[in-house]
């Protein structure tokens, strides 16, 4: 996933070497993908490592940084934690319709138990 901050595209890519890292920090998208992009330095944390990929030398200040910028840019930080979200769910090998589609299922299921 791209993003264009400042005039320059920076790349969102998470390998199963980043995903390793990111879990290993205490932010399994396994156990609760939500909890990823849930609080701001959870945001900073994803986006962090989301970076690393393409540019190995990044650090987290450099990334706080570049959230600013694109914060001052218009966006907002949950804009940027649903495409940290999407972003992740996408190198797992799902999309954000598999996930609807998902929980649209199971909904329809606990309401058929109900009746």
């Amino acid at each position: 996933m791209i993003l264009n901050i400042n005039g320059k595209d920076y790349e969102l890519k998470y390998t199963m070497r980043i995903l390793k890292k990111l879990s290993q920090s205490g932010l399994d998208p396994y156990t609760n993908l939500d909890k990823i992009a849930g609080t701001i330095p959870n945001v900073i944390k994803s986006f962090h490592y989301g970076l690393l990929e393409e540019n190995n030398k990044m650090t987290e200040a450099m990334a706080e940084k570049l959230i600013d910028v694109y914060v001052a840019e218009g966006n907002s930080t949950i804009d940027l934690g649903n495409l940290i979200v999407d972003a992740v769910m996408e190198a797992l090998g799902f999309n954000a319709d598999d996930m609807t589609e998902g929980n649209e299922e199971n909904e329809s299921e606990e309401s058929e138990e109900g009746k």
